[in-house]
Formats: structure tokens, sequence, C-alpha cells
């Protein structure tokens, strides 16, 4: 994100350094006709190519893909002709845990701008509201999600004061009737790096953390979120406390203490656990970096016991996705069929559409390539113009 580049550039402004000198930030962007003012960038096919060439297209993202850590990434150069080069700086650091407690303590008004007021205020404001930001990042790295590129693989987590003061305060706005609908991020149960090598060395730029199963050397660990839920649930003046934010089922799997689970359906379920397996097919589940449909099936297992356990009957809702470029009409009849099966509700799908991710590269291409994105991935990929199937 962005606040250790605005510090920096504020800083350098405030001391009197041009403008066109701050080049050196890390986590911005700049235009430059010297690529020799970059120490050994990595020089990406050039504008003109990428417009034309599906294959330098193909090779600029990979580049950019492996280069978004900030702990391995180096500088990124793209021609753009007699104008110049754009040059991107290796990503800044991650924020430590005072700093996104500083963040996090700023004074927002936690409303909608007043220009807003003439068309009756932001109507999405009430779904986040009374919500708590715990995290930032996923290590995840589904291969249809952009999080990788805006907010990294590296957790960063609030301590649990700054949450529950910001807890607090909620508490004392008027509106507030008791209900704290989510305390996550983008993945509601990372409190914490998936392994400790991250921050020192970065991620690693060949493997994943969670797929195609959960690294040796992943740290699966419930203790600090099931913690810090237990301390915002007794809050004076809060009646509930809800995750809402999505669960990563086969973290919470590979997890062998139950303790989180039981009472996350316990305490934090309003009825409905939405989670995400995406698809039933696992050859489209790899695709998408996913596990196998047969880890849903032994959660959805568990969950049922933990609510057997607390009396109570509650459901799990699955979101389900459609059109993604792994997926041919035989998998999409699967998925129909399930779903009919199941006699799920059309809102709980999405559809693929292509945001800054691996996939938007395979949709673009259009044809049968050979992606090595990620050099323990090779993933080919028959790419039709098939617009009667999707």
């Amino acid at each position: 994100m962005g606040e250790h580049s605005i510090l920096e550039i504020a800083e350098a402004l405030q001391s009197g350094i041009p403008v066109e000198e701050i080049t050196y930030v890390a986590g911005t962007v700049f235009k430059s006709h010297d690529i020799g003012r970059v120490y050994e960038p990595l020089i990406l096919p050039d504008f003109e190519q990428v417009q034309t060439d599906k294959k330098a297209y193909a090779d600029s993202f990979a580049i950019q893909y492996r280069n978004t850590d900030p702990f391995t990434a180096r500088s990124l150069a793209e021609s753009y002709g007699n104008r110049g080069y754009v040059i991107q700086n290796p990503p800044a650091q991650p924020l430590t845990e005072m700093e996104m407690d500083d963040v996090y303590d700023l004074p927002y008004t936690g409303q909608y701008h007043p220009m807003y007021q003439k068309d009756g205020g932001i109507p999405a404001l009430k779904e986040i509201k009374f919500s708590l930001t715990s995290n930032r990042g996923c290590f995840g790295s589904c291969n249809f999600c952009a999080l990788t590129f805006h907010q990294g693989r590296i957790l960063q987590t609030r301590s649990h004061e700054s949450i529950l003061k910001e807890a607090v305060r909620m508490t004392e706005d008027p509106d507030f009737k008791g209900y704290i609908h989510d305390v996550g991020g983008p993945t509601a149960d990372f409190r914490h790096p998936s392994c400790k090598k991250q921050l020192t060395k970065g991620v690693c730029q060949n493997r994943q953390c969670l797929f195609p199963s959960p690294c040796k050397n992943l740290t699966v660990d419930h203790k600090d979120y099931l913690k810090l839920l237990r301390k915002v649930r007794n809050i004076p003046k809060v009646k509930k406390v809800f995750v809402r934010s999505g669960i990563r089922f086969d973290y919470l799997m590979a997890d062998p203490d139950k303790t989180f689970l039981n009472e996350l359906v316990k305490y934090h379920v309003s009825g409905q656990l939405r989670v995400a397996p995406e698809h039933v097919s696992d050859e489209v589940l790899k695709y998408m970096g996913k596990p196998k449909h047969a880890v849903y099936e032994g959660f959805l297992k568990e969950y049922e016991k933990a609510n057997a356990r607390t009396g109570k009957q509650q459901y799990a809702v699955p979101y389900f996705m459609s059109s993604h470029p792994g997926c041919t009409m035989k998998e999409a009849v699967k998925l129909a069929e399930y779903v009919r099966d199941l006699a799920l509700r059309q809102n709980r799908f999405r559809i693929f559409i292509r945001p800054l991710q691996l996939f938007q590269l395979v949709c673009t291409i259009q044809r049968s390539i050979l992606l090595q994105v990620r050099r323990s991935t090779c993933l080919r990929i028959l790419m039709k113009k098939r617009s009667r199937e999707l």
C-alpha cells in the first residue's frame, strides 16, 4: 500500500528536493528518458510490443508477477520509444504492527464525504461501518485474485489494543445496535505471516503457501485470532460479533486444534457462513490455485459436527465462479448440476471478469500457451473462443 511512500515523498519535498528528483521511493512509478538512473532494472517488452504481440504481453506479465515482493523484487522498466521509459520501483516494505496501529489511529470520521449527501449518501457504507479490519495482505495467492499486486502476500496485522480501541469507539456511535459485522480482512482467519522467513527473505517465488497443499513450513495457528474475537465480544454494549469477510477453509482444516471452529460456529456465524470453494472440478480448481473439492467436502463435515456440538442449525454458503478460462462445458455442467442439487440461489455466483492477475493473461491471449509465471506451476491451457459455452 502507499503509507511508506507518501511519508518518504513528503519528507523529501519538505527537505527541498525537487519533485523531478524524487525517483527513488519504493512503491512508486516515474517517467525518465535516462535508463541509467536505475540500478540493474529488468527490461520489460516495450509498449509497442505488448500492444501487438501476445507472447510479449505474457512475458511482461510474468516478469511483473515475479517482482511483487519487497525483499526480492527489482526495478522494472518499459520503453515507450522516443517518449522515454516508465520505471517501476520495487514495492514498499510491509508495515509493522505499530505502523498499522498508527494508520488506524488517525481521526477518521467514519462517514461518507459530504458531497454525496445530496444523493442520499453511500448505501454500501452500512455494510462496513461497524466492521473491523484486523489484517492486510493474503498468502492464499489464488490465480484469479489481484491481492498479490496491491496488498502483497505478507500478512500485516494490527494489535489487539488497536482493534479493541476502535471497537469501543464504535459502541459510542448513535447508530450502533450492538452488532459488529466483521473482524477480518482479505482472509479473516489469517493473523500472522505464513512462515517466519517471510519477514527477512520475502515470499517464495517458486511455490505457494497453501496450493496444491499446505507448505511444510506453513505456520497454522488460530490462537491469536481466537483471543481477539473473545476480547471483542466481551466489550460492553456488544451483543454479537460476526465473521463475514471469509474463512480460508483449507487453512482451517490444516489446524488440528478445533477450538477456533467450535467458537466460530457458536458465537460468530449469523446462520450462514460464507466460504469460497469457487468450483467443484479439480481440474478447474488446479488452474485457480485452489484446493481440491475433497478438502471443501471435508470442511463441510467438520462444520456440521461443530454445529451439532453446539446444538445449532447453521449453513455454509458457498460462492462459485463461472466463466473461468480453465473451465470447459464439461466442468460448467458439473458445477451447474452440483448447484442444482443444493438448490443454491444465483446470487451466490461470481462471473470471472479479468481483474489484474494471472488468468487475465490467459483470457487475453485466447490460444494454447505455456504459462510459467510460477516456476513450479506450468499450466498448458487451451483457450478457445467459445461464446456459446460461456
